[in-house]
């Protein structure tokens, strides 16, 4: 049994040897005069082949009977006589424009990623900007309503203010730190400039 399968493997071996050889073979380059010949053969017969090959020399006899061997022979056969076909230059310039548009709209698109993230970056800082001012008009208001008259220390001019919103001197004058007599006097002079204001 064994020996059977070798033998097996050595006769499909020598077959693939065979169909290479004949692929080989029939990729040989051949001259104009065995073409013709085959055309001539199919258009006028056998006997127009068989002179046109007489005529044509040995190697269309070759090549004649080569091409009736090959009727089983599948391998492909490589051809010189076909030159590959030119593209035309009006398809390379509309391939080109094509490319071209294409490249066109990728970077529009990328463009306008770019541009929405940065007005995104724009609508933040105003925004920010809008709360800074809001902050410093704020803190404007403060310093106008902590500003202390003229003539009063600015030591009392926290108590001032506290004064101005309403507190009693015993309120101003724990919080301020300072005496009730002290925070009586600032609240005096509170309503004092508030009679002259």
């Amino acid at each position: 049994m064994r020996e059977a399968l070798w033998l097996l493997v050595l006769l499909l071996a020598a077959y693939a040897g065979w169909q290479f050889l004949a692929a080989l073979r029939s990729r040989a380059p051949r001259g104009e005069a065995s073409v013709k010949p085959l055309a001539a053969g199919a258009a006028g017969g056998g006997r127009a082949a068989a002179r046109a090959s007489d005529a044509a020399g040995p190697a269309a006899a070759i090549d004649l009977e080569q091409a009736e061997d090959d009727d089983g022979d599948y391998s492909p056969m490589l051809r010189r006589d076909l030159a590959p076909v030119e593209a035309p230059a009006a398809s390379d310039a509309a391939a080109q424009s094509v490319a071209a548009s294409f490249q066109l709209r990728l970077d529009n698109q990328r463009l306008q990623r770019e541009l929405g993230s940065l007005q995104q970056v724009v609508d933040r800082q105003q925004e920010e900007i809008a709360n800074l001012l809001a902050d410093i008009d704020a803190l404007r208001a403060r310093l106008d309503g902590a500003a202390p008259e003229p003539g009063i220390s600015p030591e009392y001019s926290e108590a001032l203010v506290l004064a101005r919103q309403g507190l009693n001197a015993e309120m101003i004058a724990t919080r301020c730190g300072i005496t009730q007599a002290e925070a009586e006097l600032v609240l005096s002079i509170a309503s004092a400039g508030g009679r002259h204001g």
